[in-house]
């Protein structure tokens, strides 16, 4: 049986039995309880880059890695945000399945699993909550950042602890090509490449991008960052990466999203 402060695990072992036998698991999980910030759902998802039994972005995944980062910004927000967050997502979700919002949805457990069961009609759910967390951000603090900054760090220095990349590089290109192999190698990966235009800016071109239902409402609803700025999910997960990998502050702008999204990276 899973530890009784395991209750985020439940679905993950769940989803995961078909792939690797629960017992071994739950064993890996129990091993490492006591190791603070590392262990729980973060440990889990370590331990599934050493199986590497997917073969496409996971849905599933993308949607309870979200989940984990949002609780975590919501220590720190408080309760407005993550019902902030919730009614966002819920009213996102509806709308791509063509029905109202459920007036029983009123936790992030509670939304997360309506976009879970809900895959097979919706693939790409998990925007839900990418829209929802900008959503929140920009009501709360008036334009997008703080929450995404903050769930975008705190996630990929978990997961990327063990991949010893953290402080492995100064570069910039190759840091954030580092960061794009260990996305292919959970499956969380967009299709993009990398231009260097000089030591401290780096052009991304986005070939396909998994966010792009996010996106276009963060458009539709004038959701952008301070000063206008436009918003892009996918650059905020390869600044923060860059940014740990590096160990220097980073941000990004986005050129155009039309098409193919361009956007650049650089050190500050």
């Amino acid at each position: 049986d899973l530890p009784a402060h395991a209750g985020n695990y439940a679905q993950m072992v769940d989803y995961f039995a078909n792939i690797v036998h629960v017992s071994t698991i739950v064993l890996e999980i129990n091993k490492n309880i006591s190791k603070g910030a590392e262990s729980g759902i973060y440990y889990l998802f370590i331990f599934l880059l050493r199986v590497k039994a997917m073969s496409m972005i996971d849905a599933n995944l993308a949607v309870l890695f979200l989940k984990q980062s949002f609780e975590d910004v919501g220590k720190v927000f408080g309760p407005s945000y993550i019902k902030l967050l919730v009614d966002y997502a819920k009213q996102f979700e509806a709308e791509k399945l063509g029905e109202l919002p459920p007036a029983e949805i009123q936790t992030l457990d509670d939304v997360v699993n309506y976009i879970l069961k809900n895959l097979d009609r919706y693939p790409r759910g998990y925007c839900a909550l990418v829209f929802g967390n900008a959503k929140a951000d920009s009501k709360i603090e008036g334009a997008t950042g703080a929450a995404w900054k903050r769930s975008g760090l705190n996630a990929l220095k978990q997961l990327m602890q063990a991949s010893g990349l953290l402080g492995e590089t100064l570069e910039l290109k190759e840091a954030l090509e580092k960061s794009q192999e260990f996305a292919k190698s959970i499956n969380m990966a967009a299709q993009l490449q990398f231009i260097k235009e000089s030591e401290d800016t780096v052009s991304v071109v986005v070939e396909k991008c998994p966010f792009t239902d996010s996106c276009e409402a963060f458009d539709r609803e004038g959701i952008s960052r301070v000063a206008g700025r436009r918003e892009c999910a996918n650059l905020i997960c390869y600044t923060a990466a860059a940014q740990l990998v590096t160990g220097k502050q980073c941000d990004y702008s986005l050129v155009r999203n039309e098409g193919k999204c361009v956007g650049k990276i650089f050190l500050v």
